[in-house]
């Protein structure tokens, strides 16, 4: 999605969507956002796995977050170069490490793999497939509009509509009709983009059958963006002795809220509540792992990954 820089329309502004390294522990996950996400949408499941005892994180690549306004001079490429990266640092640190993907993130792991070889690979709600009538159609599209707006029929009145804008830019004023407006004709998604991107899942799903990598595969059982289907189907390319795949209760923003760790409401709501289905996925089939804190003071949230 692309944003003209109007200066009163700012998203992805607050500290949530910035990069994050949480705990000291002695393995390590790095995990990848996926589109149009930050990794904000990681955060409550970095905080669960640093309470187990891995060190986490998370980087922004580049053309989401603030920098969404950029998206459309962007290249899967650039995103690739930036996991690497981060890949290294947190080897230069942390053993084993693990590489976790989400959405469209975990195409991009499972496009790393054989690269970055990591001791363990989790894909949760892994795209690889835009739907075939959809895919057909791009190519040509592209000649037509280079750009779709996919609010431009958007109801204002919607609650989930409302509270995805809210989460985008806090503070935004939806019953301003010049803000509907600009929402409506100036958020778009250029064609090119979603044709790389397909292409990218693509790729993700022919190296599939290569994968050398003890592999854990997390499903929502209601997910309308990854479905079900397809991500079972790409689970049977998976190698079977190294693939395990869970389907849990859930759509696709199934991951777990943060608490704002490791504040006093973090550990107040991990000693009231069981372990969300994600974390305990991942938790009974990753290995243990020990940390001599049990609150360890995380590195402060970055706003550039070095």
């Amino acid at each position: 999605m692309t944003i003209s820089p109007l200066p009163e329309i700012r998203p992805f502004q607050s500290p949530e969507h910035l990069p994050f390294r949480y705990g000291d522990g002695p393995g390590g996950i790095l995990m990848i956002h996926g589109f149009g996400g930050t990794p904000a949408e990681l955060r409550g499941l970095g905080e669960r796995l640093v309470q187990a005892g891995w060190h986490t994180r998370a980087l922004l690549l580049p053309g989401f977050g603030p920098d969404i306004v950029n998206l459309d001079q962007r290249h899967p490429q650039e995103w690739y170069a930036a996991v690497q990266a981060e890949w290294q640092a947190l080897q230069a640190q942390h053993n084993p490490c693990v590489l976790l993907g989400f959405s469209m993130g975990a195409a991009i792991a499972l496009n790393l793999e054989s690269l970055l070889k990591p001791s363990r690979l989790i894909l949760a709600a892994p795209f690889w497939h835009i739907p075939a009538w959809i895919a057909s159609f791009l190519p040509v599209m592209r000649w037509i509009t280079p750009r779709v707006r996919p609010f431009r029929k958007a109801n204002f009145a919607d609650l989930r509509v409302r509270q995805f804008f809210e989460k985008l830019m806090p503070g935004i004023d939806l019953d301003d009709p010049a803000v509907q407006n600009y929402v409506r004709t100036e958020l778009f998604i250029p064609l090119k983009l979603i044709n790389e991107i397909a292409r990218m899942g693509k790729n993700a799903y022919h190296h599939a059958r290569s994968v050398n990598t003890p592999t854990l595969i997390i499903q929502g059982n209601q997910d309308n963006v990854v479905s079900p289907a397809a991500t079972r189907r790409l689970a049977q390319r998976l190698p079977a002795p190294l693939t395990v795949y869970r389907e849990i209760p859930g759509a696709h923003d199934f991951l777990p809220k943060s608490y704002g760790y490791p504040s006093d409401d973090f550990r107040e709501h991990l000693n009231q509540v069981h372990l969300d289905p994600v974390t305990s996925a991942i938790l009974d089939w990753l290995p243990p792992v020990h940390s001599d804190h049990l609150y360890p003071v995380p590195n402060t949230t970055l706003a550039n990954v070095e």
